[in-house]
């Protein structure tokens, strides 16, 4: 559904078009998403999750898959070093139950650790039920709320995929 949305919706295409761009594959697990931007022709993945063996996994997928231009980093997504890259593409997907809050501490890492673009595509991945405090997250905090802005939603289930535009001053 999510490579659907990214190539076929016309606001989200025409904007953040996915062919070179930079991804990052955050709370990666084992690296299914990032895989598959990959052959969708992005220039590049860096996949970030705090579980060594998914970590593990990840590699031995991309080695799999032949694939080499990739960086696998250990890290908590909400306390996130400084960046390796910019990237113009994120995709989000926290823990269920920590979605909603770890999604704000995550957005302040990103900009604090400059993995941020001009513009970025943020898309997170939450539970139906968690979707509407998501929202009171970021209308609550002054910072976030004139630098993000919601621009389509996407349910699937019990899963939202929602996509944001993150504006850098």
């Amino acid at each position: 559904a999510l490579y659907n949305f990214l190539h076929h919706s016309p606001i989200i295409s025409s904007s953040y078009p996915l062919p070179k761009s930079n991804f990052l594959d955050l709370c990666s697990g084992h690296g299914s998403c990032g895989l598959e931007a990959l052959s969708w022709g992005v220039n590049f993945v860096c996949y970030v999750d705090i579980n060594p063996v998914m970590l593990k996994l990840v590699r031995e997928n991309n080695q799999i898959f032949k694939n080499d231009n990739f960086a696998i980093l250990k890290a908590d997504a909400a306390k996130l070093p400084k960046a390796i890259k910019k990237f113009n593409t994120i995709y989000v997907d926290p823990p269920y139950n920590q979605t909603v809050s770890l999604f704000e501490k995550i957005l302040n890492s990103l900009y604090i650790g400059r993995w941020l673009s001009e513009k970025t595509l943020i898309i997170l991945e939450s539970k139906v039920k968690d979707n509407e405090m998501i929202d009171k997250v970021i209308a609550n905090n002054s910072f976030l709320s004139k630098r993000i802005k919601l621009i389509k939603k996407a349910i699937c289930n019990s899963v939202v995929l929602s996509f944001f535009e993150y504006t850098l001053d």
